[in-house]
C-alpha cells in the first residue's frame, strides 16, 4: 500500500514539550489527535510569518474543515494551558479572533496529512488556466524560481531574534516546497500576492541568477498625489472624469461618491486652492521621489527615513477617531499633525477619504497600484518577452533586460499619466547598492518625450 507523503509543520520545540506535559498531566475531555494540536500551532506560527500583526486571525470554520470538526474545543485547550493567547476580538464578517505564541524555537514536526488537508494546499493555487496568457507566464517564471537554500539557510542562523529566525525558515521552506508556493491576485485590492511579497529583503539575494529590482520611490504618496490631482480637476459640469488620465476606466464619482467628491471640491475652494496650499510642493516632492529625504529636512532630520514612513503609514490608513470607554480620540494625534504641519491640505482631504471606513483610501491606492505595475507594466513587459518578478510596486527583471524593462517602465507612466517619477534601481545580489547609471535613464527629461507611440520612439529619445 502506498505511504501519503509526510509534510512538515513548524512548531516550536519548547510547545512540543509542554503539550506533551500537559496532555499526560492533564488529558483533554474529548478524544484528540497529537497532529491536529499540531497543524493548530503551525497554522498560527505561519500566519504570523507573512503577516506583521501581533495575532495571527484565524477563521475557525476554514481550520475545522481540514482538520476536524471540534478544531474548536482544541484550541480552547491550548489557550487554557497558555500554549496559545487569544486578542478575544471577534467582529462579525469582518474580523476572526486572533492568537499568538509566546515561544520562537525552532523545530519541524512531519505528519501524513488527511486527505482535507493535502486538498487545501492544492487548492491553494489559483485555476490559472482562466487567467489571462501574461499572468500564467508570470507564475511559470516564478514557479521555476531557484534558490541558494544553503546559503540563505546559514544567514538565518546568524540573525539574533528567535522569532525572526523562525519566521525566515518558514518562508524559506515554503520556497523550498513547491506545494507551499502560492501566486494569486487578492481579489480586494487585485495586488498580486506570491511568497515573495513579504520575504526578507536580505534574503532576496539567494535567488539564483542575475538580477535587478526597480522599484517606484515614496509610491503610496505618488499615487495619492496623482488621486487628490484628478479629483480637484472635477467640477459642477463635468462630474465624470475618470481617474489618472481615462486609463483606469472608472468614475471617481461613483467610486468615491458625489458627497466625498462635493466635499473636497469645497476644501479646495476654501483653501483658495492657487494661493494658499502647498499641493504643489507635496506634488513636486512624490514626483522626484524626493518626498520622505525632503520631509526630514523640513524638521532639519529631526525624524529619520524610517520614522517619516510610520508617519505617512498612520496618516494614510489609521483611523480618522475611535471610541474607547466612550470617549472619543484621534489615533497617532502626535503623528498626524507632524504631517498636517506640512502638507494641511492633503490632510484634509486624507481624512475625508477615510471617512466611512479607514480602509477604503488604503484599498483604493493599492487597486491603481497593481493595475500599473500587473495590468499594464508586467503585461507589456510579457508581450516584450521580458517575464518579470512583481512585488506590489516594483519589478525583477533579469540583468541583460534591465534597459529595455526601464523604456516600458517610462513609457507606462508616461503615456497614462504624462510624467515619469523616479526609481530605485539595484541588484538582487547586493540591495544596498543603487545602480547610479539607470536612474539618470529612468528620468527621462518629459520635455522631451511628448508621449512616444512606441517602444522604438522611446529608444531614440534615450540616444
Amino acid at each position: 500500500m502506498r505511504r501519503k507523503k509526510k509534510i512538515k509543520l513548524f512548531v516550536p520545540f519548547s510547545l512540543v514539550e509542554k503539550l506533551n506535559k500537559c496532555l499526560e498531566s492533564y488529558p483533554p475531555d474529548f478524544k484528540y489527535k497529537i497532529n491536529n494540536f499540531y497543524m493548530i500551532i503551525d497554522t498560527v506560527v505561519r500566519i504570523l510569518a507573512y503577516n506583521k500583526n501581533e495575532f495571527a486571525n484565524i477563521n475557525i470554520k476554514k481550520l475545522s474543515s481540514v482538520t476536524c470538526s471540534i478544531i474548536s474545543k482544541y484550541i480552547k485547550y491550548l489557550i487554557k494551558y497558555e500554549i496559545l493567547e487569544s486578542d478575544n476580538l471577534s467582529i462579525k464578517n469582518k474580523k476572526s479572533y486572533g492568537y499568538k505564541i509566546n515561544s520562537f524555537d525552532y523545530n519541524i514536526i512531519e505528519i501524513e496529512p488527511t486527505k482535507s488537508y493535502i486538498k487545501k494546499i492544492n487548492n491553494s493555487r489559483t485555476n490559472y488556466s482562466k487567467q489571462e496568457t501574461f499572468i500564467i507566464e508570470m507564475r511559470k517564471k516564478f514557479n521555476n524560481l531557484q534558490f541558494d537554500y544553503v546559503e540563505a539557510n546559514k544567514w538565518i542562523l546568524k540573525q539574533p531574534y528567535s522569532n525572526k529566525r523562525l519566521f525566515y525558515q518558514i518562508q524559506l521552506e515554503d520556497l523550498k516546497n513547491k506545494n507551499r508556493r502560492f501566486f494569486k491576485r487578492n481579489k480586494t485590492n487585485k495586488r498580486l500576492d506570491s511568497n515573495l511579497t513579504n520575504l526578507k529583503s536580505d534574503l532576496k539575494k539567494f535567488i539564483i541568477g542575475d538580477y535587478v529590482k526597480i522599484d517606484l520611490k515614496n509610491s503610496q504618496p505618488f499615487f495619492l498625489s496623482v488621486l487628490i490631482e484628478n479629483i480637484i480637476k472635477i467640477n459642477n459640469n463635468n462630474n465624470n472624469i475618470p481617474l489618472c488620465c481615462n486609463f483606469l476606466n472608472f468614475d471617481l464619482c461613483k467610486v468615491l461618491g458625489k458627497r466625498t467628491i462635493q466635499h473636497i471640491l469645497k476644501i479646495r475652494k476654501n483653501y483658495n486652492f492657487n494661493k494658499n496650499t502647498n499641493f504643489e510642493k507635496f506634488k513636486l516632492w512624490t514626483e522626484n521621489g524626493t518626498f520622505y529625504n525632503n520631509f526630514m529636512q523640513e524638521f532639519e532630520s529631526e525624524y529619520n527615513r524610517t520614522e517619516i514612513k510610520n508617519i505617512m503609514f498612520k496618516v494614510l490608513f489609521s483611523k480618522n477617531n475611535t471610541k474607547n470607554n466612550y470617549t472619543s480620540y484621534i489615533p497617532f494625534k502626535s503623528d498626524k499633525e507632524i504631517f498636517s504641519n506640512v502638507f494641511p491640505f492633503v490632510y484634509e482631504i486624507v481624512k475625508i477619504l477615510k471617512k466611512k471606513n479607514n480602509r477604503d483610501l488604503a484599498i483604493l491606492l493599492q487597486k491603481i497600484e497593481s493595475f500599473v505595475f500587473i495590468d499594464c507594466i508586467a503585461k507589456e513587459l510579457v508581450n516584450n518577452n521580458i517575464i518579470p518578478l512583481t512585488i506590489h510596486d516594483e519589478i525583477i527583471v533579469p540583468e541583460n533586460d534591465k534597459t529595455k524593462a526601464l523604456l516600458i517602465v517610462n513609457k507606462i507612466f508616461n503615456d497614462n499619466f504624462n510624467l515619469i517619477p523616479s526609481f530605485h534601481i539595484k541588484h538582487l545580489s547586493n540591495e544596498c547598492k543603487v545602480i547610479s547609471d539607470e536612474c539618470t535613464i529612468s528620468k527621462v527629461n518629459i520635455s522631451d518625450y511628448k508621449k512616444p507611440s512606441n517602444l522604438l520612439s522611446i529608444e531614440s529619445t534615450l540616444q
